[in-house]
């Protein structure tokens, strides 16, 4: 059911939900390390930053293999 939500690979809204769900994860997993309210933080920015890449990834490589 979770990925019949997903919006299309071709949609530029994969980027937003690539870096929320890595934002989650990361936040999830900084927790679960019972690290500082800071790290957490900065867990999770640098992981919804990194989702944000994950993103623009899959929409570029989903609109160049659509050209073909």
């Amino acid at each position: 059911m979770l990925f019949g939500s997903l919006p299309d690979a071709t949609s530029p809204g994969i980027i937003a939900v690539a870096s929320i769900i890595s934002g989650f994860l990361g936040t999830t997993f900084a927790l679960w390390q019972d690290r500082s309210r800071d790290d957490v933080r900065w867990t999770a920015f640098l992981w919804g930053y990194l989702g944000v890449g994950l993103g623009l990834l899959i929409y570029c490589v989903s609109v160049i293999s659509e050209l073909y």
